[in-house]
């Protein structure tokens, strides 16, 4: 697979409500690479795995991030992060700002204290990344408002997703379920 690149060197802030700012899809078979930001970024930095894995330093220790999982940082967080050729990983990597941001966030369930969300594979990912790709480089008329727009429906998505697995955790929730089954 060709990795897909969306604007690579942009850290910008947008005052805009959504506004992504870079993208792709990277498949690391051949390589040991990753970053290392001590400082954050200024916007918003998700990672999604697809399949492999993505190594985080968290409070000086390195987790593992695997298949299904997704890696957030808000702006201003160290960011350390590491992919071994070993593991074969595909990752896609988004880049984003905008004044809605930590409310969307928020909204969707995420919190700037978490790093790691365990959300399981989440279907078409890669096709809406694809179509902001295809959207960024054409840069026809309206590319920015379609571009904000598949991110907010990849946030929402990837929200629904958290939201729904939390359900499933809780044992309340599995409990009554198990009570309605036994009826």
């Amino acid at each position: 697979m060709i990795p897909i690149r969306i604007n690579e060197s942009n850290d910008i802030v947008s005052k805009e409500y959504l506004c992504l700012n870079s993208g792709g899809i990277n498949k690391i078979s051949n390589i040991e690479t990753g970053s290392v930001r001590p400082n954050g970024r200024h916007d918003y930095h998700i990672i999604y795995v697809f399949s492999g894995k993505c190594y985080v330093e968290i409070n000086s220790e390195f987790k593992v991030a695997q298949s299904g999982d997704l890696i957030l940082y808000y702006p201003g967080q160290p960011q350390h992060y590491k992919y071994l050729k070993e593991d074969e990983s595909l990752s896609c990597y988004l880049h984003f700002s905008g004044s809605a941001c930590e409310s969307l966030l928020s909204e969707f369930g995420f919190s700037a204290d978490k790093r790691i969300y365990n959300l399981g594979l989440v279907p078409n990912v890669e096709k809406i990344i694809e179509r902001m790709r295809f959207e960024h480089t054409q840069k026809k008329q309206f590319y920015q408002h379609r571009t904000s727009a598949l991110l907010l429906e990849l946030l929402s998505i990837f929200g629904r997703r958290l939201s729904e697995s939390s359900l499933y955790s809780d044992n309340t929730y599995v409990s009554r379920i198990d009570k309605v089954c036994k009826m």
